[in-house]
């Protein structure tokens, strides 16, 4: 049994890390199951948690000064480890999802939201306008989703098979991506750091089977959180032209990143290469452009600048029916500390932190790294992961599976952060 030495603060911080992404998953999920007795405190842990994985990465370790002795025989087995929980994961879905998806049918009556995309699918295969009012879900209604929500569904609506296969495929390849750096079965990962992440996947991914599976049934957001952990993935990589590529998906998924995007323009532009700056700029653009821009926003950009007010306009009775002012309805969210009479500050506040937070943690770092080495790979992922954290902890209509992408991405770093020691990038330096 050969010893495998880890540098002794890089193991501490891979444990801290773990921890909290672990506390952030246990605060969004199974705390909601007491939400009368966690009703404060998992909203602000979740809160805490997710500052936490922002700022750790970021932390310089340095290499080699004090070395701890691991245990070979467990730390070169992590690799296999994960690929075989990844696997068990993937058939313990499958083996629930399909019966599930043959007793439960798409059914506007129970959630709208699939039969709205499938009336999108059906119209650009007809060659009919896709945007447009949509009668035959309700009455003064429309077609309210941007393209990637809607086009990755395509497939399935040429080939006749279940909508939510795509969820699941498009959630899986994004979980499969994030998981990349530790299949790599040449490295050496530390166990227990390791261990930990496992199990926090396991049960983040484990509640939407067993305690809430209407995300899988009802629900779009498996499309949404594969393009953010591709964004996420990307981002680590500095591919500029992935990022753009990503970026476009989550824009016309999601557009929860809208407030970010012109904050990473200008980080890249101050502090990159200028070819790096016009990489993302053409990227991002020109698939913009032809996924979005030219088919569809320049026909009628009125009825794109209308949309938000189809969401909006339901804020109120979300917040009625639910009883949020009788804190009767469990979530993480910031919503707990305000009222009806007042849920409207809420927005104001969405778009002015989640564009501030990451101009003032970028603008920070910027001026610590004159003194410190602060690790420069993780910069760009803290800055967006900030930024939604607020975004959504003010977002006036806290449903559950919203929260699923920001929540999910804490795993990108953490995987990629468990390998760091063995890729020699402990220190800031351009990758």
């Amino acid at each position: 049994m050969n010893p495998i030495n880890f540098d002794r603060k890089y193991y501490a911080f891979s444990l801290l890390l773990s921890i909290v992404v672990l506390l952030e998953t246990v605060s969004f999920t199974y705390m909601q199951e007491k939400g009368y007795l966690y009703y404060y405190s998992s909203s602000i842990l979740y809160f805490l948690c997710g500052l936490m994985v922002c700022l750790l990465p970021l932390i310089p370790i340095g290499k080699g000064s004090n070395p701890i002795k691991g245990i070979g025989k467990f730390s070169k087995y992590t690799p296999f480890l994960f690929i075989l929980l990844f696997l068990v994961i993937l058939g313990y879905h499958l083996d629930i999802l399909i019966p599930l998806y043959r007793n439960i049918t798409i059914d506007k009556a129970v959630a709208d939201m699939l039969p709205a995309i499938r009336i999108a699918c059906q119209r650009l295969l007809a060659g009919e306008t896709v945007y447009a009012p949509t009668p035959q879900i309700w009455p003064n209604t429309v077609v309210q989703y941007f393209p990637t929500m809607w086009m990755p569904f395509l497939p399935a609506e040429i080939f006749k098979f279940d909508y939510r296969w795509i969820t699941f495929g498009l959630q899986f390849l994004g979980i499969a991506l994030i998981l990349k750096p530790v299949f790599n079965i040449n490295r050496n990962i530390p166990f227990i750091p390791s261990a930990i992440a496992g199990i926090g996947l396991f049960l983040f991914l484990n509640y939407f089977m067993v305690k809430d599976p209407t995300y899988w049934a009802m629900t779009e957001e498996g499309v949404v959180t594969g393009f953010y952990l591709f964004l996420s993935f990307a981002l680590l990589r500095r591919n500029y032209w992935l990022i753009g590529i990503a970026m476009m998906c989550c824009t016309l998924s999601r557009y929860s990143l809208v407030f970010w995007i012109p904050v990473y323009f200008g980080y890249v532009f101050f502090t990159g290469f200028r070819s790096d700056f016009w990489k993302l700029f053409l990227s991002y653009g020109l698939s913009m452009s032809l996924f979005f821009i030219i088919p569809f926003f320049v026909k009628d950009p009125a009825y794109f600048f209308h949309i938000p007010a189809t969401y909006t306009r339901f804020i109120d009775r979300f917040w009625l029916g639910y009883d949020l002012d009788k804190h009767l309805y469990y979530n993480v969210g910031f919503f707990k500390f305000f009222t009806f009479s007042n849920h409207g500050v809420m927005t104001v506040l969405e778009v002015i932190t989640s564009f501030a937070a990451p101009v003032i943690l970028l603008s920070v770092a910027q001026k610590l790294k004159q003194k410190f080495e602060l690790n420069d790979r993780y910069m760009a992922y803290a800055s967006l992961k900030i930024s939604l954290i607020f975004f959504f902890g003010f977002i006036q209509m806290p449903y559950m599976y919203v929260f699923v992408p920001v929540t999910l991405i804490s795993y990108t770093v953490l995987f990629d952060y468990l390998v760091l020691q063995n890729s020699n990038k402990l220190l800031s330096h351009r990758i």
